[in-house]
């Protein structure tokens, strides 16, 4: 393989200095025929810096369907998760997407493979954002844009999942937690933080056709998200 273009890096620390980054990287066989967006990392460990090799972390052999490092968050024991927006088929000119996440272990290191952490396939994604709380567990924002091919309705919705430290991801857990049927309302960019007992708060601007609000929505830690959306900004 050739390197052809590397962009798109994120880069974060854990609490012993130890850092990961991770990017995309496209690449072109030797007759620079076959194309393909691959997704890699690499490891900083303090006293010792860089370690030797990056290590891909998606890895796809066909062209056009293209793997691009969306997120990115270490908790403070050293594990990892990368999240990725990954091509998942290709319709005319149209890409669809879906949201893939690999898993980095400070005891056996990379999963073989990045896996969907999500069902059913996008027409456009943006992760807006990943975190951990103090006991390893994680939860993926995302803003989705879903259109049919031709392009002729666009609806915006925001879906959440979580990852738990003692079982990993569950797929069909994912939720959608904001959903409007109206064309010319908007939803994205959803932001959220923890508190102290792994419970989540997050906001989300909206765009309601002339007029904009803040909407807010609660994750509770043992029940899941609180279906009671508030209007933070009217």
């Amino acid at each position: 393989k050739v390197i052809y273009y590397t962009g798109l890096p994120t880069i974060a620390f854990d609490n012993k200095n130890n850092a990961v980054a991770a990017w995309g990287q496209t690449e072109y066989d030797s007759d620079g025929i076959n194309i393909t967006r691959n997704a890699y990392a690499r490891r900083f460990v303090k006293g010792s810096g860089w370690e030797s090799n990056s290590i891909p972390i998606e890895n796809e052999s066909r062209s056009g369907y293209n793997s691009n490092v969306a997120g990115l968050a270490i908790d403070k024991d050293g594990n990892v998760i990368v999240i990725l927006n990954q091509v998942v088929n290709i319709v005319g000119a149209v890409h669809e997407y879906m949201v893939y996440a690999n898993y980095y272990s400070n005891i056996s290191g990379w999963n073989t493979s990045a896996v969907p952490i999500h069902t059913g396939k996008l027409f456009m994604d943006n992760i807006s954002k990943i975190g951990f709380d103090g006991n390893g567990n994680t939860l993926v924002l995302w803003s989705q844009y879903q259109s049919d091919p031709l392009g002729n309705t666009t609806l915006s919705m925001i879906f959440a999942n979580s990852y738990r430290a003692n079982s990993g991801w569950d797929v069909s857990a994912a939720k959608k937690i904001e959903n409007d049927n109206n064309t010319y309302h908007y939803a994205g960019n959803p932001q959220y933080v923890f508190d102290g007992n792994g419970n989540a708060l997050d906001i989300w601007p909206k765009i309601l056709g002339n007029s904009n609000v803040i909407i807010s929505e609660r994750f509770d830690a043992k029940l899941g998200w609180i279906a009671s959306k508030q209007k933070v900004v009217l």
